[in-house]
């Protein structure tokens, strides 16, 4: 699960990783500024299939975690979702990832306020 954290005095949006998580992605946070985003949806049905790419690093179990970072189709995706219903994607331009696939507590929230930067 991930906290996004809208501090309109910083340039930056912080992606804040939440518990066991943190060790499933290596990583507690990601601050990506707020003119690398491009577009944010909400999905479903994250975690069907087998194949997200190639790991850099991550954990994978299928249909049930997929989580860190991702290589597939000359696209690097940071990935953590473990819910079928709480996924959003985040689409980015200028940073090191292209994407990121994760959960929030309120996807609707979420890409309403990130769609409004």
């Amino acid at each position: 699960m991930v906290e996004i954290i809208n501090n309109p005095e910083s340039d930056n949006i912080v992606f804040k990783i939440l518990g066991m998580h943190k060790i499933w992605t290596l990583r507690s946070k990601l601050e990506i500024p707020r003119s690398s985003i491009k577009s944010v949806v909400k999905k479903t049905n994250q975690l069907s299939g087998w194949w997200k790419g190639w790991r850099i690093p991550g954990t994978h179990i299928p249909y049930f975690i997929v989580a860190g970072s991702y290589f597939k189709n000359h696209k690097r995706t940071f990935w953590d979702v473990t819910s079928q219903d709480h996924t959003i994607e985040v689409e980015l331009e200028g940073f090191t990832y292209d994407n990121l696939m994760i959960d929030v507590e309120n996807p609707d929230e979420a890409v309403k306020v990130l769609n409004s930067l």
